[in-house]
């Protein structure tokens, strides 16, 4: 299964522009995969709250991101 089949298309551009050097075009299964997700989770537990410790819209695309692939046991 490929991430891009996976993802929404708000989640498509984020990992594209937080991201630009990863491919959405990628397998689950692949080491390119693994690189994603500890990307998109240290993204999350870096960049996600404002100083006040709220979620900001691209925290919440990440989290969303993580659950999606939770869900489908992708994670």
């Amino acid at each position: 299964m490929k991430l891009k089949n996976i993802l929404n298309d708000s989640q498509i551009d984020f990992v594209k522009n937080e991201f630009p050097g990863l491919p959405v075009d990628i397998d689950v299964t692949s080491e390119k995969y693994d690189v994603f997700c500890e990307g998109i989770e240290a993204y999350y537990q870096t960049e996600s709250f404002d100083e006040k410790y709220n979620i900001t819209a691209k925290g919440k695309l990440a989290e969303s991101i993580i659950d999606l692939l939770t869900d489908k046991g992708y994670w």
